[in-house]
């Protein structure tokens, strides 16, 4: 894959799944986690470190899934930004935020995940490279 250094992707536990739900076969799948893993190795992909734990707590009975084991395999690179507390803390407080009426559905535009928000807004205040989101929000109807 050839992305630039100049990029840091902010990536959502969804995001993550999509990888295995959306690509069938085994080997691709492979190939997929194995380019973020390049990127989480070259420091340009990054993920808040709720989305270990969201993942753990989607695994039904039985062994991780490769999902799960991409995250634990990147977490030192991957969530080297570690739990944002504070920063989290100011952005649940915002008004905008206060307006959602439930923060785990999405009604009408998309609402960014506030640990995924809160990762983006971490690397944006310490990096001059660009960040952008990856997220894949299903939609709820109120």
């Amino acid at each position: 894959m050839n992305v630039s250094n100049d990029t840091i992707w902010v990536i959502d536990t969804a995001s993550i799944i999509a990888v295995k739900e959306f690509i069938q076969t085994e080997n691709y799948q492979i190939e997929v986690f194995g380019e973020l893993t390049s990127l989480c190795e070259r420091e340009c992909l990054v993920y808040p470190p709720e989305v270990v734990t969201e993942l753990e707590e989607g695994i039904k009975e039985g062994s991780p899934d490769r999902a799960l084991l991409w995250a634990r395999q990147n977490r030192a690179k991957g969530c080297r930004l570690g739990r944002c507390y504070d920063h989290l803390k100011s952005v649940m407080n915002h008004a905008v935020a206060q307006l959602t009426p439930e923060p785990n559905k999405t009604y009408g535009a998309d609402n960014v995940d506030p640990h995924v928000l809160v990762t983006t807004l971490e690397v944006a205040g310490s990096s001059s490279r660009a960040v952008i989101v990856i997220q894949e929000s299903k939609k709820e109807l109120p």
